[in-house]
């Protein structure tokens, strides 16, 4: 059995889909430590995000990039924000020039989803929003930790109902059945 270092929980529940033979070990800490434990045996390979690699200049690193027909990330994976103070005018004015109306529209259109599901980074769900032209297109998927019971879908609309496209189609996975993965993972983190 190949052991499979992950570092999100939706990340094993897709892995399951299509290696349901895997085992699935959770390695924490920062990179420089996952890989120390993975060359300690603590697993035989490990999915990460590549633009962490990217970042620390260790893309020799990657030996494959997962398609989102394979793993759909996290919601905001790859997202970089600023935060400002509220009254920190001359600042903000400062950060407009860095604003990209993309990802802010990726960004809305994802946290639309997950805030419909009414979860964090705990429910089993991911989501990929991409903008097409002045159009949104949003696949999300829910899936249970065992990997059988997966809730997948996508939707597009206009750029600018971001929010409520991602709203939209998590309340037509929740609907499909993905209900009852949500409300297992909310009873999990209650006990």
């Amino acid at each position: 059995m190949t052991h499979l270092g992950v570092e999100h929980v939706v990340f094993y529940d897709d892995a399951l889909l299509y290696r349901p033979d895997l085992e699935i070990v959770n390695l924490r800490g920062n990179l420089e430590t996952r890989f120390k434990k993975l060359e300690g045996g603590a697993a035989d390979a490990m999915v990460l995000a590549a633009a962490g690699l990217e970042r620390l200049g260790w893309q020799d690193r990657v030996s494959e990039i997962l398609s989102q027909d394979v793993m759909v990330p996290a919601v905001g994976q790859g997202i970089l924000a600023v935060a400002a103070r509220a009254d920190d005018k001359r600042t903000q004015r400062l950060l407009e020039s860095f604003e990209d109306s993309a990802a802010r529209a990726a960004a809305d259109c994802e946290r639309g989803f997950l805030k419909a599901l009414g979860g964090g980074c705990q429910v089993p769900a991911g989501a990929l929003a991409e903008v097409v032209d002045k159009e949104i297109v949003i696949t999300g998927i829910i899936v249970s930790p065992d990997g059988i019971h997966v809730y997948r879908g996508d939707h597009q609309g206009r750029r600018a109902s971001a929010a409520a496209i991602g709203k939209r189609l998590a309340i037509d996975l929740l609907d499909q059945g993905g209900d009852k993965i949500v409300r297992a993972a909310r009873r999990t983190l209650k006990h």
